[in-house]
């Protein structure tokens, strides 16, 4: 499924708390903005800076080591966090940094964005009130990268979610992931360890509710098909495999939040090929149908005594 996808809403995956203070840094996951992309133009400085709109991502691409995407946002009220993310979506490529800067150009933070379908996040809460900082995306080869950057102020609203992925088909990272409705399968291929599969799927309005991820490894004779399930700030709460023994490796969980949408990662640490099929449904489905066969034998049994009698 390769495949270059225009990036249209942005959660958080890996996350870095930082703080100047102190100069520590703590790997966390924080909630994400999520909203259509803006046409926001980088500049090639920090005086030229592209402005950015809190809880918009704006996108672009960078190309080469010697080319600098460079944008700005001003802080609100005092006390706030601000969560910055960027995404690296230029699928198999090199890291992707990001620095943030004050206004007089001193280095506040800095992380890298890998290529594996999920924004870094840094999360600054010392940041002073009504202030503008600096962002600055660049790469340290000849190649180029596609990126999303965000940056979140969680008091202000977040606009509207536009998503573009497709029913049934698998998109390339979770921004873009395809939606699978409870009950039905999706299907698709995997080619190499750079290559991953994205979906997403919405739980029941009513809580308490116990899910069944499933996925079966088409391929037979290859190694294992990795599957990892992720909430809406990017955090890992579950991970299965699956074999080419026909068999599907399952993930059955009842401590998901009801009307919530989660995220499925689809992935292989070889350069092989593997063939797959999803399917994600409550297991109450599967006692509706045990209650409707006990009820049937039930009933079969009290006609034959009633015949014999």
């Amino acid at each position: 499924m390769k495949k270059r996808n225009v990036l249209v809403y942005l959660l958080t995956g890996c996350v870095l708390t930082a703080s100047m203070s102190v100069g520590t840094t703590t790997a966390v996951h924080a909630e994400a903005a999520t909203t259509s992309a803006a046409a926001v133009e980088p500049g090639t400085n920090m005086y030229a800076a592209g402005e950015l709109t809190l809880n918009t991502p704006a996108s672009g691409t960078i190309e080469g080591s010697d080319d600098y995407a460079w944008y700005s946002f001003t802080t609100g009220a005092a006390g706030t966090e601000y969560q910055i993310s960027c995404l690296n979506n230029t699928p198999g490529s090199n890291l992707l940094y990001f620095n943030i800067f004050d206004e007089m150009g001193t280095e506040l933070y800095s992380d890298k964005a890998a290529s594996n379908g999920l924004p870094c996040t840094i999360t600054a809460s010392d940041l002073q009130a009504d202030t503008t900082y600096y962002i600055r995306l660049g790469i340290s080869d000849m190649g180029t990268r596609d990126y999303v950057l965000t940056v979140k102020d969680p008091t202000a609203p977040a606009p509207e979610i536009i998503s573009t992925g497709e029913e049934l088909v698998a998109g390339d990272s979770m921004y873009n992931a395809g939606s699978i409705p409870l009950g039905k399968k999706a299907s698709g291929a995997i080619e190499g360890s750079d290559d991953y599969a994205w979906y997403s799927f919405t739980t029941e309005a009513e809580a308490g509710a116990e899910y069944q991820i499933s996925c079966v490894n088409g391929t037979p004779g290859s190694n294992l098909l990795y599957f990892d399930i992720f909430d809406e700030m990017g955090a890992v709460l579950h991970s299965g495999e699956a074999d080419s023994n026909g068999l599907p490796g399952t993930i059955i969980t009842g401590d998901l939040q009801p009307d919530t949408t989660y995220y499925i990662r689809l992935s292989i640490s070889d350069m092989g090929t593997r063939d797959y099929i999803v399917l994600i449904k409550t297991t109450k489905e599967d006692n509706k149908k045990a209650a409707a066969a006990d009820g049937k034998a039930a009933a079969d049994a009290e006609a034959s005594t009633t015949k014999a009698e």
